[in-house]
């Protein structure tokens, strides 16, 4: 099985202002035979909550809690 690597990435709701971090794994060759290439969220931020919907990323999309606006 490929090995895993965690990646981070910021996050800033343009509406509200709110920040935080979501950090994610995914496969370092998405390419392996039998590699799961979806990514994993491993944590998310307070305030932030995923969505049921991918984003062009392949991670589920990301809402602010405080006022419901996508993320990207």
């Amino acid at each position: 099985m490929a090995k895993r690597e965690e990646l981070d990435k910021d996050l800033h709701c343009p509406d509200c202002g709110k920040k935080g971090t979501l950090t994610w794994s995914e496969n370092e060759n998405p390419m392996h035979a039998g590699a799961r290439n979806d990514p994993q969220i491993v944590s998310i931020s307070e305030g932030f909550v995923t969505g049921p919907e991918r984003g062009h990323d392949r991670l589920p999309v990301i809402e602010c809690r405080k006022c419901g606006t996508s993320v990207g």
